[in-house]
């Protein structure tokens, strides 16, 4: 199959076509406006405003509200939800510990958080949920209070990468012939409870034992 690229002008009618449509109000509005003008057509020809809205087929009523939202232009229909969406209620103390723990912890998600903090809030007698710890931090990411993790996750630089005086290569004129004449030490550090515990862990390797 061959596809081949349209031409400019027929681009631009399209794009043009498809803004229309969509300041227009899309298809409800479409058929709003032409129910609109069917109603004011069989009045202009005798009929009462009850007997033009039967003929149409909507009410009178709902065809004077769309009388009204067309003098005010915005014939489409309204979005889908509340008109007053509920705020979140939630208690300083909890979203302070999500914080810290987040600060703390750059790259811990909800579920780890709400597993540290709920020791922490259990004297407050509060409870969170991963749910309601992702909600928070997601609000605190929108606020910059935190980084997201994914902005964490991107890798430094080649020379800054390659700056690291601990990690050293072995020399290639070092051969060691016996046990403890070279030694590779790695260490990992793990925080429990909110970084009230810290627990070390060191690992030696000898290339020759």
């Amino acid at each position: 199959m061959k596809v081949f690229r349209l031409k400019a002008r027929f681009a631009r009618a399209a794009s043009l076509a498809v803004r229309a449509e969509a300041a227009e109000g899309g298809e409800v509005a479409a058929a709003r406006r032409d129910a609109l003008a069917r109603w004011h057509g069989a009045r202009n020809s005798g009929l009462t405003a009850d007997a033009a809205a039967k003929a149409v087929g909507v009410s009178k009523r709902t065809l004077f509200r769309w009388q009204e939202r067309q003098a005010k232009g915005r014939l489409e229909p309204d979005r889908p939800g509340p008109r007053r969406p509920r705020r979140a209620n939630r208690r300083p103390e909890l979203v302070r510990a999500v914080e810290e723990a987040r600060k703390e912890h750059p790259m811990w998600g909800k579920a780890k958080i709400a597993a540290v903090i709920a020791e922490e809030l259990r004297p407050l007698n509060l409870a969170a949920s991963e749910s309601t710890v992702g909600r928070i931090l997601a609000d605190l990411v929108r606020r910059g209070a935190v980084k997201p993790v994914w902005n964490l996750r991107r890798k430094a630089p080649r020379a800054a990468r390659s700056k690291r005086p601990w990690a050293r290569r072995k020399p290639a004129d070092l051969n060691p012939e016996q046990p403890g004449g070279l030694l590779q030490v790695d260490s990992m550090t793990v925080t429990h409870h909110g970084g009230r515990r810290t627990i070390k862990q060191l690992v030696a390797a000898d290339p020759v034992s």
